[in-house]
């Protein structure tokens, strides 16, 4: 069930997120390491590159989609080794400094909202 928040006109799940494409967040995408099955391509999930996406967001909201996580034995999806990698980029200073820097702030939906509704 969708439903419409008031002043804004965009749907809403019937838990009242927002859904992607019909709010103000913008999905940046591109932070993914295993464009073609099977090759990684650990370039687009270095730290250099996260700090790239966010310093040319074009949104005051923006959304980083991403699946961090640990190598585990006996576990071998095909995107397995990359979700290493994305945490170690996501968590290093670096990145921390860069948001900082461009004033970038972490929250949630949540946030999100409340933030809409004090507008």
């Amino acid at each position: 069930m969708l439903k419409t928040y008031a002043g804004h006109g965009s749907p809403w799940s019937c838990d009242g997120r927002p859904l992607r494409g019909y709010c103000e967040v913008v999905y940046v995408s591109g932070f993914y390491g295993q464009w073609e099955y099977g090759k990684t391509e650990e370039k687009y999930i270095s730290v250099e590159f996260l700090i790239s996406l966010l310093k040319g967001r074009k949104s005051e909201f923006s959304e980083v989609a991403c699946h961090p996580g640990y190598v585990v034995d006996g576990f071998e999806p095909p995107y397995n080794r990359e979700r290493e990698i994305e945490l170690k980029s996501l968590t290093d200073p670096r990145v921390k400094a860069a948001m900082e820097e461009e004033g970038i702030k972490l929250i949630n939906y949540d946030d999100y909202l409340n933030l809409v509704r004090a507008a």
